[in-house]
């Protein structure tokens, strides 16, 4: 498993970088960002293009943490985020913040698009992030999509019982808008999870169709627990 340390900011001046982990070869180790911040760095890919976000995908074992993402844009297809287009470990103290832009460009199809993770699978965690008031997280299609401030979709489907998925302790200030999907605050759409002790307080729109809008959650399927 491989163990990541930063000990300096980094600025990417723009520049293009793949994300860390997929579906393949997940990442399963540990990338602690020692509170420092990476910036202006752009993630892209195309409508073919699926867990797309500073880490791509990671497995239950990895952990990303203090780390601040500045003045970033991802895209791609399905399982689009911030700090992670799917995973099953865990997020803590990360912000996504600056100008940035996190979204999918599929135009036909469901997808997940969130400001920190777009798909959070169980036992995965998501505790004491946030999303900045300048960032905006989209998709560009009026079809089936789940959208949120902090995950796309939270989803502990066929676990095993107490083993769910979790968002607490985190906040979103981003715009999040779709064409017809569903729209949350915190989580797009949420089933077998957890969103403990998080807010919003940015703008959330969806602009046709008939999906639903939450300001913390679009819509769920069965939610273990939600607190203030």
């Amino acid at each position: 498993n491989t163990s990541i340390s930063l000990s300096a900011d980094i600025d990417f001046g723009g520049a293009q970088l793949g994300p860390i982990g997929n579906a393949t070869t997940s990442f399963s180790g540990t990338f602690d960002g020692g509170k420092h911040v990476i910036s202006n760095v752009k993630i892209l890919g195309t409508v073919d293009d699926d867990n797309m976000g500073f880490i791509g995908y990671g497995s239950a074992t990895s952990k990303l943490s203090n780390l601040i993402l500045s003045g970033i844009t991802v895209n791609g297809g399905f399982k689009v985020g911030g700090a992670a287009g799917y995973t099953e470990g865990t997020i803590e103290r990360v912000a996504v913040q600056g100008t940035s832009l996190v979204e999918s460009k599929l135009n036909s199809g469901g997808t997940n698009v969130g400001g920190i993770a777009g798909q959070l699978y169980k036992p995965g965690v998501i505790d004491q992030c946030k999303v900045g008031d300048s960032v905006i997280v989209r998709d560009t299609q009026a079809n089936a999509s789940y959208i949120g401030g902090i995950a796309g979709q939270v989803n502990g489907i066929n676990g095993t019982p107490g083993e769910f998925a979790t968002v607490q302790n985190s906040y979103s200030q981003a715009s999040v808008t779709s064409g017809a999907g569903t729209v949350g605050g915190i989580v797009g759409y949420l089933n077998h999870g957890k969103i403990l002790g998080s807010y919003f307080a940015g703008v959330s729109n969806h602009s046709g169709g008939n999906a639903s809008e939450g300001g913390i959650l679009g819509s769920y399927a069965n939610l273990t627990a939600m607190t203030d």
